[in-house]
């Protein structure tokens, strides 16, 4: 790593991973995918360059694209059953347009107001 004028430790805190997890992958461990995409994420590389699967190391769109978080929620996302995935879509496309609503956002509703005190 020391071609990329950066410590390790300076490594491990930018892709939000334990200082461990960069000396392993020094060392040529590969850690758990979401460890290695941050860590890619950091040096602006691929993680298939880090672990060694080719030798471009170019990062494309999907590794600028997504958080850890959204990676974490994605891998939830894909272990329920086709209905669950139903149910949370039609959860998410709630949220989304009640959010981009505008009479949702208009003012803020005191407690007093809410419970009929008001």
């Amino acid at each position: 790593m020391r071609f990329l004028r950066k410590s390790q430790a300076m490594l491990a805190y930018e892709a939000r991973v334990p200082s461990k997890v960069i000396s392993d992958l020094t060392a040529g461990k590969l850690p758990q995918f979401l460890d290695l995409y941050e860590i890619a994420r950091a040096l602006k590389v691929s993680p298939e360059y880090l672990a060694g699967y080719t030798d471009d190391a170019s990062q494309d769109a999907f590794a600028l694209a997504y958080s850890r978080e959204d990676l974490e929620m994605l891998r939830h996302i894909q272990a329920l059953s086709p209905s669950d995935r139903d149910s949370v879509m039609q959860i998410i496309q709630s949220l989304a347009t009640s959010a981009a609503s505008p009479r949702v956002n208009e003012r803020a509703i005191s407690d007093a107001e809410w419970f009929g005190e008001g």
